[in-house]
């Protein structure tokens, strides 16, 4: 009788080992969805042209001195040396409008950090197993997580100025980036990459189509239109994977009350295993 009774708790047993392992991967599920969702609408945001206005606008004006160097552009004759000066002070303004880029860049991913953890966080009380584990410091942003995205942006940010740096290897490129300054020609990059305008409408998508036609010309007046593509996809694409990492960090804090709680896969099955020895062993008495 008490072998009997061994099989039925050790089915039992293994049902409910199934029955956590399922709700596991549920709040798994629920985590990965709701970060990556922000991820999704960062992406979003970058590439909508709304980023293009207040400060970053402002700033990127005081950068280009919009009329002289529209018509130095056009200048065929134009001399590296005659760019320069029109240029002159262009770098620490550059550096301002990198800032206002790093500040409103990391705002953005605060806001849809925030709206991810609430998503996550709302998720897991639907579920009895969810409710158990949340906890009150789940259900907001870590401290650190401000710092950690303006971190974030300021090292997507030195990677964009490497790329421009890379670029401008040669003899030609070189003098035209000492000509005009490498933060400078970076700040012109960060505003191609947020140069669409489908999330603006009125004056304010004039202002910002205006602003990317400007910036593109002028890295295309330096490196050619195809490394321009070129270097745009890769800065989007350095930025993408650090807003990526930066969330699923942030999401880690779910999946690792989960995972505290986590029994290993394959118990349920050495369980079973164990439970047939005993009855074959039963069986030879």
């Amino acid at each position: 009788g008490a072998l009997r009774q061994l099989d039925d708790d050790a089915a039992r047993l293994r049902a409910g080992l199934d029955e956590q392992h399922e709700a596991a991967d549920d709040l798994r599920a629920q985590t990965g969805a709701a970060f990556a969702s922000a991820a999704e609408r960062v992406g979003v945001i970058v590439g909508d042209g709304s980023m293009l206005r207040g400060e970053i606008i402002a700033h990127w004006h005081d950068v280009v001195g919009t009329t002289n160097l529209m018509r130095g552009l056009d200048e065929k004759v134009a001399s590296i040396r005659a760019r320069a000066r029109r240029w002159w002070g262009a770098e620490p303004k550059a550096e301002k409008l990198q800032e206002a880029v790093s500040d409103q860049l990391a705002r953005v991913l605060v806001d849809e950090a925030e709206s991810a953890v609430d998503a996550a966080a709302t998720a897991w009380t639907r579920t009895g197993w969810g409710r158990a584990l949340l906890t009150d410091d789940l259900r907001q942003l870590s401290p650190d997580f401000g710092a950690r995205a303006a971190a974030t942006v300021r090292g997507w940010q030195q990677e964009v100025l490497g790329l421009v740096t890379e670029q401008g290897r040669g003899k030609r490129l070189r003098a035209r980036l000492l000509a005009l300054g490498t933060n400078a020609i970076g700040a012109t990059l960060m505003v191609v990459i947020f140069a669409s305008t489908g999330g603006l409408t009125g004056a304010e998508a004039g202002v910002a189509g205006g602003t990317s036609l400007l910036a593109q010309r002028l890295l295309e007046s330096v490196f050619g239109a195809g490394a321009v593509e070129r270097l745009t996809k890769e800065s989007r694409a350095l930025l993408d994977a650090r807003v990526r990492a930066l969330l699923d960090e942030e999401g880690a804090r779910f999946t690792g009350h989960v995972d505290a709680i986590a029994v290993e896969r394959d118990l349920g099955e050495r369980l079973a295993e164990a439970a047939l020895r005993v009855r074959e062993a039963r069986n030879e008495l």
